[in-house]
């Protein structure tokens, strides 16, 4: 464990304490995001290696910003800490822009994907 991570995780414990508490059920909006990745990764008929490939290129990008900070923070010791705050700092100055984007995006693609099941689109 290198040192300079302390402060940093230190500042995730909280986070793990509240998430470990969680019910059960807030974890189903992430199966439901890879479920719909499998989803619609089957509706493109691709084939077993075209699926394959991409399902691992959703979970290779679902995991890149995680990938990143511990690649700072391996890369360059010394001023990974100072990195990691000022990214936390600025995704919770925009964790409510950040949350509607998101929510827009996907529930306007939901939207269409029921509409067009239902046949009304």
């Amino acid at each position: 464990m290198h040192p300079h991570l302390n402060g940093w995780r230190r500042s995730t414990g909280s986070t793990r304490s509240r998430r470990s508490s969680s019910p059960p059920g807030c974890w189903a909006k992430f199966w439901i995001f890879t479920l719909s990745a499998l989803a619609a990764i089957g509706d493109a008929d691709l084939g077993q290696p075209g699926a394959t490939i991409s399902f691992v290129l959703f979970v290779v990008l679902a995991e890149s910003i995680h990938l990143a900070l511990i690649g700072i923070s391996f890369a360059m010791p010394s001023k990974s800490e100072v990195v990691l705050d000022s990214t936390s700092q600025w995704l919770s100055s925009h964790n409510r822009t950040i949350m509607i984007v998101f929510g827009s995006v996907f529930g306007t693609w939901f939207m269409v994907k029921a509409l067009n099941g239902f046949g009304v689109i």
